[in-house]
């Protein structure tokens, strides 16, 4: 007996059913087996009973298909607006359309000669567009997968799709640093011709990688475009203007990071009932900054969840869209998926993470009633359904306890530390100093510190912030409040700056390491670099100093404010490091009390 209209792809393995032994003296020549599973290299798997043999119609004779995987590396995910339907696409050209609460395939479409990498669904859930690797973009209608339109402006692979809130426009992002803007409408806007899609405009607005794309809520009064990129520029794009003619106009460029890389962005009205017009950033230094989409000021910097890396992707979780417990799942590059509790304000009680993937997190997405996440992990050809039960996370932010009782276990020895005890003594010396440590008269002090005290403060603590990093903390402060009462904030308590520090300082403190590759960032025609191009470099380039407060730098570091002595010689990044920043000396502590510990432990054994 033979089988050979399966059509389910190469066979790779077979499995049969346990039967009851016959008897062998029986002279049926009637062919009979018992019933077997085929997988096939296609990632199907197809239930085959014997009889199947004698049917006449081929269609007959393909057995029954139990299972249907994935034969290809996965991208992208998106789940439909309004119904369960969960939209997959494959690099071995298949986009899927699966129903996750029957686990059942709805449609299947198979493009030949593309490969699919990246697909979204519109707001109104009637489209579905599908980015592909050779810089096409196809537009599905949701209901039967059917082509609608299909353009080609770029020839590098579509990396991130966005469409307006009402579903009229499309944003697309190439590997090239291009964003494509696409509008559905009439054209020259005369009701004379048909609705159809039309190209508005393409600009490469990045000069790195762009990783992520958004566009604005409905709840703006405008559609508004956003990009970011690695390097470290958020742009907005003026939507209205752009046309086929005029090309993607740029609103706006604002320079968001200085060291760090940003990982991706997405407009952020969730938790805020008033300030409702704001975009937050991550970044790979596990920072979440939230910025005011008008005048580009950073509002709030928040620190990210620990687990795993730095966050990448983050998408809105509609548990109750009028409640007060807003939530947002997150996913690292690899392996991590959690939840973060809204308004975002680095409390560590807020978040929870979990192992989703075993490497890398290509994609993620929450359904519409916002019970259930979707993981994609790319090359292990895996999708995975996690239900999502937030109350833990908002039961484990009531009672971890209020104010900055959360945040004490964030800082070495806790409220009982050194450090603890330090930080309120210098914000109170900050008070003395705020009102002349001179006067003789009476003094007045009311538990709070002027704003321009901040940065004072923090370089006392440790941390030394740069220019752009103090005003974006001022701003902090300065604005805290402006959404729910109108005034500006001018003074600032402890409790609010001890968050503010928490949520500021570096995750992990500069490395003798990260000198050297600065220095051989440096470097010019592969020499290293000598006194006068440090000079030149610290006093001219990005945001320079001053001699007069280079020198003072110096004095307070080595005791020495002259530039020549000091910089006498700096061709080694790794002694520089040593000796001027002092940036070895903890590190050398640890390595002697290590080797302390373990010359102690051998003198023991010895003895004994």
């Amino acid at each position: 007996a033979w089988f050979e209209d399966l059509s389910a792809g190469s066979v790779k393995a077979l499995s049969f059913e346990a039967a009851e032994e016959e008897d062998t003296g029986s002279k049926d020549e009637e062919f009979r087996c018992a019933s077997f599973l085929v997988s096939t290299a296609s990632a199907l798997v197809v239930l085959v009973d014997s009889h199947l043999f004698y049917e006449l119609s081929a269609d007959d004779r393909r057995g029954r298909l139990v299972l249907q995987g994935l034969d290809s590396p996965v991208f992208g995910l998106s789940c439909h607006p309004a119904l369960p339907l969960l939209a997959v696409c494959g690099y071995s050209g298949f986009v899927h359309l699966w129903n996750y609460q029957s686990r059942s395939l709805h449609l299947v479409k198979i493009f030949e000669k593309l490969v699919p990498h990246t697909l979204e669904f519109s707001p109104n859930g009637k489209l579905l567009a599908v980015g592909f690797t050779n810089g096409t973009v196809k537009i599905l209608k949701s209901d039967d997968l059917s082509e609608s339109v299909s353009v080609r402006d770029s020839k590098e692979c579509a990396t991130h799709l966005a469409f307006s809130p009402d579903s009229t426009h499309l944003a697309v992002s190439h590997h090239d640093r291009c964003v494509c803007l696409y509008r559905h409408g009439h054209r020259h806007n005369d009701r004379n011709y048909p609705l159809e899609w039309m190209f508005s405009g393409k600009h490469r607005s990045h000069w790195r990688p762009i990783v992520g794309l958004s566009f604005s809520g409905p709840e703006s009064d405008k559609h508004r475009l956003f990009s970011i990129g690695e390097d470290r520029r958020l742009v907005e794009y003026n939507v209205k203007s752009s046309t086929e003619w005029t090309g993607l106009q740029i609103a706006m460029v604002t320079q968001v990071e200085q060291e760090a890389r940003p990982t991706g962005c997405v407009w952020y009205p969730y938790g805020s009932k008033v300030d409702n017009a704001n975009v937050l950033t991550l970044n790979d230094e596990y920072k979440f900054k939230v910025w005011n989409a008008t005048h580009k000021t950073c509002r709030k910097t928040a620190l990210a969840p620990t687990y795993g890396g730095p966050v990448c992707q983050m998408i809105p979780v509609y548990k109750d869209k009028e409640g007060p417990e807003q939530f947002m799942l997150y996913s690292t590059y690899e392996k991590v998926l959690g939840l973060v509790q809204l308004p975002l304000d680095g409390n560590p009680n807020k978040c929870m993470g979990l192992i989703a993937q075993p490497g890398h997190i290509a994609a993620i997405a929450v359904d519409f009633e916002g019970k259930h996440a979707f993981t994609c992990g790319g090359t292990d050809l895996t999708i995975n359904q996690w239900k999502m039960d937030p109350s833990p996370v908002a039961a484990a932010s009531v009672f971890g306890g209020n104010g900055i009782e959360p945040f004490l276990k964030l800082i070495e020895g806790g409220e009982q530390g050194e450090f603890y005890s330090d930080m309120k003594d210098y914000f109170y010396y900050s008070q003395i100093r705020s009102q002349d440590e001179n006067t003789t008269r009476a003094r007045s002090l009311d538990g709070t510190i002027p704003v321009e005290e901040i940065p004072h403060l923090m370089c006392a603590l440790g941390y030394f912030p740069t220019q752009l990093e103090i005003q974006n903390m001022i701003n902090e402060v300065k604005y805290s409040k402006f959404a729910e009462t109108g005034d500006y904030v001018d003074r600032i308590v402890f409790d609010d700056f001890f968050k503010l520090y928490v949520n500021h300082r570096p995750v992990f403190a500069v490395t003798t390491d990260q000198v050297a590759s600065a220095f051989n960032a440096l470097k010019t025609d592969g020499q290293p670099v000598n006194k006068d191009r440090l000079v030149q470099i610290l006093v001219k380039f990005g945001e320079r100093m001053t001699l007069e407060g280079l020198e003072d730098c110096l004095q307070a570091l080595v005791g020495d404010s002259s530039v020549h002595s000091v910089f006498a010689d700096v061709s080694n990044p790794h002694d520089f490091a040593r000796d001027i920043l002092g940036l070895g000396e903890e590190e050398n502590e640890e390595d002697e009390e290590e080797g302390e510990l373990g010359a102690s432990a051998q003198t023991s054994q010895q003895v004994e």
